[in-house]
């Protein structure tokens, strides 16, 4: 209980460095994308699969900018569903002084394979921008996150470690190479984390149109007698659409 009352101090707090500092311009500067891919196959075997998803960047101001991600999987094979999850991200960053920044999360996650109905996370971070250029951005942080999940036989909450990644990198006129990546670690049992990278290449083949190609390892300890594998990789392209 002391516990969660302290870190509701530490979200209260961070709101309002977030929200304190005097008022800026608002600058114009953002960009999303939306992408889709589609398998089908038909005759000695009936299957759909599909992964969906977007994200969206804007910065606020001179010292806010603020980031979202949709990502999605389904996939079925005659009668059963063999894949079906859905995930949600967003984060806010707000630079205190020189490259520090402070940040706040909340992000949503369902996955029916792995029994997951939801699992929601909420928390204030510190981070350093070791790069941020036109041609390429990166940054980490770290952080304590409130974690809430319902799975099919249980209801579960904790406070966990987070440390994050971002980075972008502009290769050429028409590729871009990206990652991000997030550890977390639960402050009361080392055994019970998760641990998430993906790395991707973005290809334009016209002003709005282009080809993404995604890497994605997830490792989940939290699956404790969970009948699924805790390490899931994946590899998938779709086609993108830039706004």
């Amino acid at each position: 209980m002391m516990t969660r009352r302290w870190f509701l101090i530490t979200v209260l707090l961070s709101c309002a460095v977030l929200a304190a500092a005097e008022e800026e311009p608002v600058v114009v500067d953002w960009n999303a994308y939306v992408y889709a891919g589609l398998a089908v196959s038909r005759g000695n075997t009936t299957k759909d699969a599909y992964n969906y998803g977007g994200a969206f960047s804007r910065k606020l101001s001179d010292r806010s900018r603020c980031f979202v991600r949709v990502d999605g999987r389904y996939s079925k094979m005659e009668d059963y569903v063999s894949e079906s999850k859905t995930e949600v991200e967003g984060e806010v960053q707000r630079v205190l002084s020189g490259k520090w920044f402070v940040s706040g999360v909340l992000s949503f996650r369902h996955d029916d394979l792995k029994e997951i109905r939801y699992r929601t996370k909420l928390g204030p971070g510190i981070g350093y921008y070791l790069v941020d250029t036109d041609e390429m951005t990166a940054d980490v942080g770290m952080g304590l996150v409130y974690d809430h999940e319902k799975t099919e036989m249980d209801t579960s909450n904790f406070i966990a470690w987070r440390v994050s990644q971002h980075f972008t990198w502009k290769l050429t006129d028409t590729l871009d190479f990206w990652s991000n990546g997030e550890f977390l670690m639960s402050t009361r049992n080392a055994s019970d984390f998760t641990a998430t990278i993906r790395v991707g290449l973005n290809t334009r083949l016209s002003k709005h149109l282009g080809l993404v190609v995604t890497v994605e390892d997830v490792y989940d300890n939290l699956l404790d007698g969970s009948p699924v594998a805790k390490n899931d990789f994946q590899l998938s392209t779709a086609l993108r659409y830039t706004f």
